[in-house]
């Protein structure tokens, strides 16, 4: 159901104006910073500690397997966005995000009694390598996108530093500019995951995260988009993203903070998802208040109620021909951009 503030966006004029460019800081250049520095100036040493208590192990352990790993990470995607104009997009949101999937993912992974049906003392001795398989398939989820959305620019030399060749840091980058990619293969960072992994684990742990194929086939395939075989590791670590960025987007609206990086070439996702609704009723593309249709208008015209699955296929048709290639292919993202609007 569709509040009256959307239906004045939807039926009186159309979407509001895109966000204000976000920090002033974000179109320029970024020094190059190693870990500690980067949990400083993003806030996360509460976030750090939480995952900590949350996995319960020794700290030297949880060091070795978890905190490592974390640093490798963020000095690898340095003060990259989450994304150009959706969740997180803001400098270090990539950051960010990450570590708010870890952590609901963690939290998610208590629900869940693994490996299914299966007798209590294996659940027992697999107990631990299963939150570490959620750990790194949360960990690897949406880092391809340090290669496919954007470049980064060595301000020295002004030359492009490929983030899967190592960070930064040890290619001798001191600091770095962004430069946005084209759309088109925002997708591709979806199956990109693995080319990471040996960049954030050590010997060690790739010894134990292998130690059993089955489990281990679940990470390969929640980072690979494979969903026929992502199995509980990818519901957890999907339900996670899908939780994070609904609370970002909650955030932004609460709090005003724009949601498009200053430098993006493309329009805050959430307008953008307004504007194809809006052209779709224009086209007379969504039949209101008759048998079959997808939007039924209350009397008052205070509401509207939409067939929901419908209306996200719809929206989502609709923004690839006009030539979106970002556009979620999970309905759920869609309805929480909507709901973020008075849905």
């Amino acid at each position: 159901m569709m509040g009256s503030g959307l239906l004045r966006k939807l039926f009186q004029g159309g979407a509001s104006a895109p966000a204000a460019a976000a920090d002033a800081d974000a179109a320029s250049v970024f020094p190059v910073l190693a870990a500690e520095a980067l949990y400083t100036r993003l806030s996360l040493h509460n976030r750090l500690r939480g995952i900590r208590r949350k996995v319960a192990i020794d700290p030297q352990r949880f060091e070795a397997m978890y905190g490592k790993p974390i640093a490798k990470y963020c000095e690898t995607v340095q003060l990259l966005p989450a994304s150009q104009a959706h969740h997180h997009a803001y400098p270090g949101g990539l950051i960010v995000h990450t570590l708010s999937v870890i952590e609901y993912a963690i939290n998610e992974r208590q629900k869940y009694t693994l490996p299914l049906a299966s007798e209590p003392e294996v659940i027992e001795a697999q107990k631990n390598l299963w939150t570490y398989a959620v750990f790194v398939a949360a960990l690897l989820h949406d880092i391809g996108k340090a290669l496919t959305m954007a470049w980064y620019i060595d301000a020295a030399q002004d030359k492009i530093r490929n983030p899967a060749a190592g960070t930064l840091l040890q290619q001798g980058c001191k600091h770095y500019t962004l430069k946005f990619r084209p759309t088109q293969h925002y997708h591709l960072h979806e199956r990109l995951g693995l080319l990471f992994l040996p960049q954030l684990l050590d010997s060690i742990s790739m010894d134990y995260l292998t130690r059993d194929l089955d489990i281990f086939s679940e990470v390969l395939g929640y980072v690979s988009a494979d969903r026929a075989s992502w199995g509980s590791i990818g519901a957890i670590v999907s339900t996670a993203d899908q939780m994070s960025v609904a609370a970002d987007l909650r955030i932004a609206t609460q709090t005003g903070r724009p949601r498009q990086f200053a430098g993006a070439d493309i329009e805050n996702f959430g307008e953008r998802l307004l504007k194809a609704f809006r052209l779709l009723i224009e086209e007379r593309k969504l039949a209101a208040n008759r048998p079959g249709a997808v939007l039924y208008l209350s009397d008052d015209q205070r509401y509207v109620y939409a067939v929901a699955k419908t209306i996200a296929e719809k929206l989502r048709e609709k923004m690839q021909a006009l030539g979106a290639t970002d556009v979620p292919a999970d309905n759920t993202r869609i309805f929480d951009e909507l709901q973020q609007h008075g849905l």
